[in-house]
């Protein structure tokens, strides 16, 4: 009879003592080598700028809204020229550590020139409007990699898209299509209690079209899930429920899919090898900053290109209160508010995060501090910019390999 861990065998890839596993991964002698390789990323710093243009879809949990600013922009040529000369400014110290996203990029394909004065390769969409024009003007503007947006079968599909259950379809077919056009694909799936059922289905069906990554992203109470009942978000159990299916599924496509629970949303996985290597710098990929989350230490700086308002992150721009961090300004960056220090957060992180509760937190600084804040800024707790995790990958997996 296989052991409950066995169901888990390929998030579970590095063992041993914390030492053990950073050495494993990354060849440093451990822990206090590692700190002493991430402080030296600390003065890196990522930029976003975020332009909230009008979206063909209004789905219930989307991230991108900002408290202030409720319309998305009309695009003009105006703005493109604004939106052009924002870009000059905020890459003058690092190209490589920028990215520009419109909320959806099919209804600003005028911004398509900018991807490719930028060599950005990737856009994100809903899917809804893919068509060969689309296609083609993507592919003439450099456009390589597609993220479209699957949240699982046609009733998780229409409640989260408030799209008709008939459009379905068409987007699976638009998948489908864009895998056809040459391009590499791959999907985001939200998740939230009434699709954890589809996980199985969805992935099997996106492999057959040739999607070649999947990512899972739960809900949690933050932009317009803000205003969504509790009976919608999952829970450590769901997660379990969720990892278990997923662990199936790459046994049985092969890894020819690579699957993973976003980071962000999950927790780091710390019984794998690749967020030591991310920390370390061997894997060198945006956001280049000291810790997972590039809030700490205000390693992140989102630009909203409606407001000129500065955020901590764009997963927090319905939290203005807490994560509205300065003004942008003809080139000028002017922050407001102190940073969120990891000097703090040692010390001040509660629940699963703590320094008591978890023998990771000195390399792992609590993860995401947008999740946690957002869950415990709904329930009412003091000081939420503390709060620990509601669950993550590491501590679920040190629970059943008890």
């Amino acid at each position: 009879m296989k052991r409950e861990i066995e169901y888990y065998d390929t998030f579970v890839t590095n063992n041993g003592s914390l030492d053990q596993r950073i050495n494993n991964a990354t060849g440093l002698s451990g822990k206090n080598e590692l700190l002493d390789v991430m402080a030296k990323r600390r003065n890196n710093v990522a930029k976003d700028l975020l332009v909230e243009n009008i979206c063909s879809q209004k789905c219930v949990a989307c991230y991108y809204q900002e408290d202030s600013c409720k319309q998305g922009i009309r695009i003009s040529e105006d703005k493109i020229a604004d939106v052009r000369k924002a870009i000059e400014n905020l890459t003058v110290t690092n190209k490589d550590l920028f990215t520009f996203y419109p909320r959806e990029i099919t209804t600003a394909m005028n911004f398509l020139p900018l991807y490719t004065e930028l060599l950005q390769d990737r856009v994100l969409t809903n899917g809804k409007l893919l068509n060969k024009s689309v296609f083609e003007k993507f592919k003439k503007s450099g456009i390589k990699r597609l993220s479209i947006t699957v949240p699982g079968e046609k009733e998780a599909y229409s409640f989260y898209t408030q799209e008709p259950e008939s459009t379905y379809d068409q987007l699976l077919e638009n998948v489908s299509n864009a895998v056809t056009f040459g391009f590499n694909v791959s999907a985001f799936m939200p998740l939230f209690k009434q699709n954890i059922k589809d996980v199985t289905s969805t992935v099997r069906n996106l492999a057959n079209r040739g999607v070649k990554e999947i990512q899972f992203i739960r809900i949690v109470p933050e932009g317009q899930a803000k205003s969504l009942s509790d009976a919608i978000f999952i829970d450590r159990e769901d997660t379990l429920s969720l990892m278990r299916n997923v662990n199936s599924l790459r046994h049985e496509l092969d890894n020819k899919v690579h699957l993973s629970l976003f980071k962000g949303y999950f927790g780091p996985n710390f019984y794998g090898n690749s967020i030591f290597k991310h920390l370390s710098g061997q894997i060198n990929e945006w956001p280049g900053s000291e810790y997972f989350c590039p809030a700490i230490n205000r390693q992140f700086l989102c630009v909203s290109a409606q407001s000129n308002n500065i955020y901590n992150c764009f997963a927090s721009m319905s939290f203005p209160e807490d994560f509205m961090v300065g003004k942008y300004d003809e080139g000028v960056i002017e922050t407001t508010k102190m940073p969120i220090k990891s000097e703090e957060l040692k010390d001040a992180l509660r629940g699963i995060c703590s320094s008591n509760a978890c023998e990771e937190q000195p390399v792992c600084m609590g993860g995401c501090r947008v999740i946690p804040y957002a869950i415990a800024k709904r329930n009412g707790e003091p000081n939420p910019m503390f709060a620990g995790q509601d669950f993550c990958i590491t501590q679920i997996l040190k629970e059943i390999s008890k």
